[in-house]
Order: structure tokens, then sequence, then C-alpha cells
């Protein structure tokens, strides 16, 4: 659902961008991008944002021991790339909980599968408010938390570059 409503937007608003190009309205289409990428911006830094308080907020969380299930590579979809998937369990206030949520890395794979192998005890992190969510690494921030935090940055400066553009465009 959220997809189709991106699709559509983008649809509509390069519709909206043919229309003032044919019409000579350089000033509203620059004030259009202007907003299209500030919006984008605004949208993912809030994400990011909300990602990092997360990976935050876990540094302070409880531990408890638990177990590693399953460890093995697959193919997430990305040619040439292989990730490690590492299952695991922990029981909190009699309740056993698993999970595969160890904070992904690209790159660490055969690390990961050779430090978390079945069987072997572990320290798990988990959310006191919701004892499902659990971590093995908790508080690491990703390859991928930087290369969106660019993206993030890049899609609010090319907006205010449009946005100047605009004003300066009669």
């Amino acid at each position: 659902m959220g997809l189709i409503a991106v699709l559509g937007a983008t649809a509509l608003l390069g519709i909206a961008a043919g229309v003032l190009t044919a019409r000579g309205h350089y000033r509203g289409l620059l004030l259009l991008l202007s907003l299209m990428c500030l919006a984008a911006g605004a949208a993912f830094l809030w994400i990011q944002a909300d990602t990092f308080g997360d990976y935050l907020a876990a540094r302070s969380w409880p531990t408890t021991e638990g177990r590693i299930v399953a460890a093995s590579f697959y193919r997430p979809g990305v040619k040439g790339t292989l990730e490690a998937e590492i299952v695991f369990t922990w029981t909190v206030q009699n309740q056993t909980y698993q999970s595969n949520r160890w904070a992904p890395d690209t790159g660490r794979s055969v690390e990961l599968i050779k430090q978390y192998q079945a069987g072997r005890s572990v320290t798990v992190t988990y959310n006191p408010g919701h004892p499902s969510q659990g971590y093995l690494e908790p508080g690491r921030v990703t390859v991928w938390f930087g290369v969106f935090l660019a993206i993030s940055v890049g899609f609010v400066g090319l907006g205010i570059l449009f946005l100047v553009q605009a004003i300066r465009t009669r």
C-alpha cells in the first residue's frame, strides 16, 4: 500500500513538473523540485534520527543469558552479497523469545558465523518495555546508517539549492 502511494505521488509530481515546464514556468518547477527534495530529505532524516535513538537506548537496556539456535549464510537478493543470519533465544520472566536481529553489518558475515556458532551461550540485550526485542550487538551503528544519513543530507541540500535557484529566477 505504501509503495503504491509513493508511486502515485511520484507520477502526479512528474505530471505537474511536465505541465510547468511545457508552460515555461521554470520558477514553479524549481519550487516543486525544492519541496520534493526537502520533503524526502526530512523524511529520511526523521527515520535516521529514530533509528539512532533506538541504538542509543539499547545501550542502557538490561541483559540476560541466551543461546544461539542457528547461524547460516543467506543471499538477501543483492547480487554478490552474502549476509549472516544468527537466530538466538533468551528468556525474560519465564517467557522465551527468539530473534535474528543481531544488528546487521554487511561485510562481517564470515566473522559473525564463526563468532556465533549454534549452541553457544551469549549475552542478549533486551528492551525492558518489550522483552521480545532482543539484540546480540546493541548500539552498533552500521555502514548503512551513514549511507542513508548522507542521502538524507543530500536531499535537503538539493532542496535548498533548488529553492535558492527558484528565488533567483524571474
